[in-house]
């Protein structure tokens, strides 16, 4: 029941972003519509819900904190994309997009915070980069020592 709910959720999510950057093509700033809907369809995977689920009721108060003040950050790198789009230079969707990659590296770095050593800690991390935002690796990567200060 739960893999059909998922997989009728993650077709109706591609569908809408197909169709929404089909119907802006026409305008100039069509490029750049596609491209924020390429980049964000790279960060949805079945587990999203499942992720944030287990944020919500399972993980401490502390690390709860942490991971919905980083959601919060997210919501509002991709609230600036769609307000602004028609406003934004192409420089500063770059800007936006490794911010959002960034955070995304954040999230899965929070997450996997427990007995785990800095060195697995930073595997864990890297291992979710998709094909499709690997030239955000080195920005993420070099963050990952101040995570390791900051939490």
């Amino acid at each position: 029941m739960r893999i059909k709910f998922k997989i009728i959720l993650l077709t109706t999510l591609i569908i809408s972003l197909t169709l929404s950057t089909t119907t802006y093509a026409q305008n100039s700033a069509g490029e750049k519509i596609r491209s924020i809907g390429n980049f964000f369809t790279a960060f949805f995977d079945l587990d999203n819900t499942t992720n944030y689920l287990r944020d919500t009721f399972v993980q401490n108060q502390c690390r709860k904190r942490d991971l919905f003040a980083l959601y919060a950050q997210k919501d509002a790198l991709a609230d600036t994309l769609v307000d602004e789009y028609k406003n934004l230079t192409n420089d500063q969707i770059d800007d936006i997009k490794t911010q959002y990659a960034v955070l995304t590296g954040e999230l899965r770095y929070v997450r996997n915070i427990g007995d785990k050593t800095e060195e697995e800690l930073e595997q864990a991390v890297l291992s979710g980069i998709r094909p499709r935002i690997s030239n955000y690796t080195q920005d993420i990567r070099e963050q990952i020592p101040l995570w390791h200060a900051k939490y």
